[in-house]
């Protein structure tokens, strides 16, 4: 009898087991399908789902495209004078975070400057901001080679003359500049390229040297230059600190480096 009772426990605790096993084993068999149908789902998402991310392999690349109410072939001044290769001027601004710097990236002097000419013509244009890289540092990066392959019909380059203060020699940076400009005539024959010192500061020592130095080289290698610091407050006033912010340019600072390099490309 005992025998008998003994045999009737096994076989329960069997069924019991087995009975178990499957249904742990159908319970493992939901999860991996709801797993792989989630899996689908989000890669169906990601196909459908437009990409936002900036293609560009500089994050400091931004591009603007507007369209003006003018004629290419009615521009006066240096504008005139540049060949389009298209029914719109395409502008490279390549330069420091002075010309696109913190706070003030959308009223900043390329995107004002955008906006008068947009008055007598279409504009493409896309600003190559290196931030706070040194003439070294920009020479060994791909910001040159950036600017070179959207084959623009004007360079406004601002050289990294602010950024160089007190960590590059300005000989240096003046070879640097040349290399650069030699790349532009070499690989754009038919780009118009502009020379500009970056903004000025408050009672610059140093500095103001620096920017003397790089106009006098401009003129010997013959370089278009747009001196705008004639348009800026006296750099030994207190006025001009109402135009900078953390001795970069501010919104009114921006305003008048636009107005300026307006007048520059149109009279």
């Amino acid at each position: 009898m005992k025998n008998a009772l003994y045999i009737i426990m096994v076989i329960g605790c069997l069924a019991i087991l087995v009975v178990s096993h499957i249904s742990y084993q159908s319970k493992l068999d939901n999860i991996a399908a709801d797993a792989k149908n989630a899996v689908i789902a989000v890669d169906e998402s990601d196909q459908k789902s437009p990409s936002t991310k900036n293609e560009s392999t500089n994050d400091s690349t931004t591009n603007n495209n507007n369209t003006g109410s003018g004629d290419i072939a009615e521009l006066t001044g240096l504008l005139g004078e540049i060949p389009t290769k298209e029914d719109e001027l395409t502008i490279a601004y390549f330069g420091s975070r002075s010309i696109e710097n913190d706070g003030f990236a959308d009223v900043s002097w390329p995107r004002k400057l955008d906006d008068l000419l947009m008055r007598i013509t279409d504009v493409n244009s896309t600003i190559f901001n290196v931030n706070s890289l040194s003439s070294a540092e920009v020479i060994q990066s791909e910001y040159l080679e950036e600017v070179i392959q959207w084959n623009p019909d004007l360079i406004l380059f601002e050289p990294f003359i602010l950024n160089d203060n007190g960590v590059v020699l300005i000989s240096d940076s003046l070879i640097y500049i040349e290399q650069m400009m030699d790349s532009f005539s070499e690989e754009l024959e038919e780009t118009t390229v502009v020379v500009m010192p970056p903004n000025p500061i408050y009672s610059p020592q140093l500095y103001y040297t620096q920017v003397q130095e790089l106009e006098s080289y401009a003129a010997q290698q013959n370089y278009l230059y747009a001196d705008h610091w004639q348009a800026w407050p006296d750099i030994q006033s207190e006025e001009i600190r109402d135009y900078l912010e953390e001795g970069r340019p501010n919104e009114a600072g921006h305003q008048v480096w636009a107005e300026f390099m307006y007048d520059y490309l149109t009279e």
